[in-house]
């Protein structure tokens, strides 16, 4: 009985994959259904796990650049994940916070600030742009615009002047945030970002595609979802 049994074992209940199952295909194995669910199971179950693999390794790169930020008392963290650094005088560096700006590592995106020369509180003084769409940035002081200076994201996480502006000295302290406040923005960013660790793309993403490497949020996201991420991102500091 045992002899029998072993010489009509199926190769996967042989292999210990299923329980009992006896072969009524001869070992035509090409042929038989059982075969073909379970290789289907064990293919997704591989690709799943690729695919994790993959999501994962842009998320904790990402992750870990963030985690290292830490507060610069030579910059002035404002609303809206803008910053500026002084000059001279009233004349300052006008950037992206490297909390939002790391955000875009390895996609093609532009960062502009905007050619009026007088912007109010509540105008659009930047422009973030790229293939998944773009966002409007509102200034949280009035300032002028002295000085374009259009970037395209690099590799780096340094600071990502896009222009020089001039402002009242006053009025920077009074919508600056403190150390404390930027830990708690780092803090949230890091908590959105685990949050999607275990979505995937939506029909217009390129991720998986073939298996090729993720390289950026934009390809996990999708392109749609990516513009919703960095809108409820800055969200966050407004």
């Amino acid at each position: 009985m045992n002899k029998k049994y072993d010489e009509l074992k199926c190769i996967w209940a042989d292999s210990g994959i299923i329980g009992y199952k006896l072969c009524d295909k001869q070992f035509d194995c090409e042929n038989c259904e059982l075969d073909k669910v379970l290789r289907k199971t064990a293919n997704l179950n591989t690709e799943l796990e690729n695919k994790a693999g993959r999501t994962n390794n842009i998320l904790n790169n990402i992750s870990s650049e963030i985690k290292t930020l830490t507060y610069d008392k030579h910059y002035y963290y404002l609303k809206n994940f803008l910053c500026i650094k002084n000059l001279f005088g009233d004349k300052y560096f006008l950037g992206i916070s490297p909390l939002l700006y790391s955000l875009f590592l390895n996609s093609e995106s532009n960062f502009n600030c905007v050619n009026d020369y007088f912007v109010n509180s509540g105008d659009k003084i930047a422009l973030l742009s790229g293939d998944w769409g773009s966002i409007d940035i509102a200034s949280p002081l009035a300032m002028k615009v002295l000085k374009q200076i259009p970037k395209m994201n690099g590799e780096n996480y340094s600071v990502n002047w896009i222009g020089i502006v001039e402002l009242e000295n006053n009025d920077v302290n009074a919508v600056s945030i403190d150390s404390e406040k930027f830990e708690m923005q780092k803090k949230l960013v890091l908590t959105i970002l685990k949050s999607k660790q275990f979505e995937y793309s939506n029909a217009d993403c390129t991720m998986y595609d073939g298996g090729n490497k993720v390289k950026n949020l934009t390809e996990l996201l999708g392109k749609k979802e990516f513009n919703q991420f960095i809108n409820d991102i800055i969200k966050i500091s407004a």
